[in-house]
């Protein structure tokens, strides 16, 4: 076996650690698209297993110039009266905190809509042409960058954030296009906004150097990596190459592991995100349930078993995707949304899968094999990512009696081998109170 990573402690604040992130946009998460209706999907949604929930932007959305999209932000310190007001966002914090779910706002405080009232109240606060006009933000026609060169850009940035916290009581941020930021913006901020408490920050960027001002990075790596693997392009070691390549976080770091985000949730992906990794036909024209092709529930195990934090997207448990369907076997697919409640579940109440650490084992083509550890608590995750059936043998020494976390069974006797049907995976938590001893 090969230790990839050792125990630590997560970043974020305590109550952070073992908890999912769930994102979801309030305007689609129920019929009604209120959060009213939102905190009536509580339960169903702790049940779920969901810990944090990443709310979409929940501000009024800009009129000039726009198409409609939440990220395009008419007034920072407001609700859009279509999803409720202040006292509904206030009352929906205070049922998820007496669920021991916490609740994270989404951030996109780098432009405005054209409409903003700082483009009144603070026209210098805009990035201009020779001529004087403002600029729109890229391919984004319907926002304007603000220019944080500019010194009250930032004390805007930050009085609004305080704004969320002392007034609603919100438990921190993502924070969009964080990469866009001037460096040492969150280094700087973040000590302001923590005076009375501590945030959960999650960063829409990837790399080592945004931490430790944000506790959670995208993971971009992982999702070209397991097309690989459904393509046949590359096998289970390139995760583990994956995992090497994040050598250079300091330790602590979590890294947000999932398929899919509110983003990349179209039939096709932007580039851009990709790195260039897959060319751009592929990326714009293949629907997402091909690229994963039948390994997508092998996949969902993977991203919740991974050292870092696993993420579900709104309506994934559904099998659906940006109400496209994700091309699940017909029939019933209740299976799909247990098979998540008990990884998200199972994340929560092992200490080996959101601090544990991993060692790697060697295993025959198309196995991928690992152990997460913390203490004398162990989750073996065992998976058959080749489209053939294929045998895995435990290491001497390793002991796999314990309990099979998917279907609950109990192994009382250590198997000689694993057999795995295509695209098959087990995971068994093996420690003392597994075992009986």
């Amino acid at each position: 076996m090969k230790r990839l990573r050792e125990p630590s402690t997560p970043a974020g604040p305590d109550w952070s650690h073992e908890l999912a992130v769930y994102e979801l946009n309030p305007r689609t998460a129920t019929p009604e698209g209120t959060l009213a209706a939102l905190q009536e999907r509580l339960p169903e949604l702790r049940d779920l297993g969901a810990g944090i929930l990443w709310l979409m932007p929940i501000h009024p959305r800009g009129v000039e110039r726009a198409f409609g999209s939440a990220y395009c932000v008419r007034d920072h310190r407001a609700v859009d009266p279509c999803l409720g007001d202040l006292d509904d966002l206030r009352r929906l914090i205070a049922a998820a905190h007496g669920l021991d779910m916490r609740v994270i706002l989404d951030w996109a405080g780098r432009f405005t809509a054209w409409d903003h009232h700082l483009m009144s109240d603070h026209p210098e606060f805009y990035r201009r042409d020779e001529h004087g006009r403002a600029l729109h933000s890229g391919p984004w026609k319907d926002i304007v960058p603000l220019d944080y060169d500019v010194g009250g850009v930032g004390r805007w940035a930050v009085e609004s954030l305080r704004y969320w916290i002392r007034e609603a009581d919100v438990d921190g941020f993502r924070v969009d296009v964080a990469l866009m930021y001037p460096e040492g913006f969150w280094e700087w901020a973040r000590p302001q906004l923590e005076t009375a408490r501590p945030l959960f920050l999650l960063a829409e960027a990837e790399g080592a150097r945004f931490h430790p001002a944000f506790d959670m990075t995208y993971d971009w790596a992982l999702p070209p990596v397991l097309w690989s693997i459904a393509d046949g392009e590359a096998g289970p070691q390139a995760i583990a190459e994956l995992l090497e390549s994040e050598a250079s976080y300091p330790e602590g770091a979590v890294r947000m592991r999932h398929l899919v985000n509110h983003d990349t949730a179209r039939e096709g992906y932007p580039g851009h995100y990709f790195d260039g990794r897959f060319d751009e036909d592929y990326l714009r024209g293949v629907p997402l349930p091909s690229k994963y092709g039948p390994g997508l529930a092998a996949f969902a195990v993977v991203c919740a078993t991974l050292p870092g934090k696993p993420m579900l997207l709104e309506a994934m448990e559904e099998g659906r995707i940006d109400r496209a369907t994700l091309g699940l076997p017909a029939g019933p697919v209740r299976w799909w949304r247990e098979l998540h409640s008990t990884l998200l579940n199972a994340y929560r109440s092992h200490r080996a899968l959101h601090r544990g650490g991993l060692d790697w084992v060697e295993a025959p083509d198309g196995i991928c094999a690992y152990r997460r550890f913390h203490g004398d608590q162990e989750v073996w995750v065992v998976l058959n990512l080749s489209p053939r059936p294929a045998s895995w043998a435990p290491p001497p020494g390793v002991d796999l009696r314990g309990r099979e976390l998917l279907s609950g069974a109990v192994i009382a006797d250590a198997p000689e081998a694993l057999d795995l049907q295509p695209w098959d995976y087990r995971l068994v938590s093996s420690g003392p109170a597994d075992r009986g001893s």
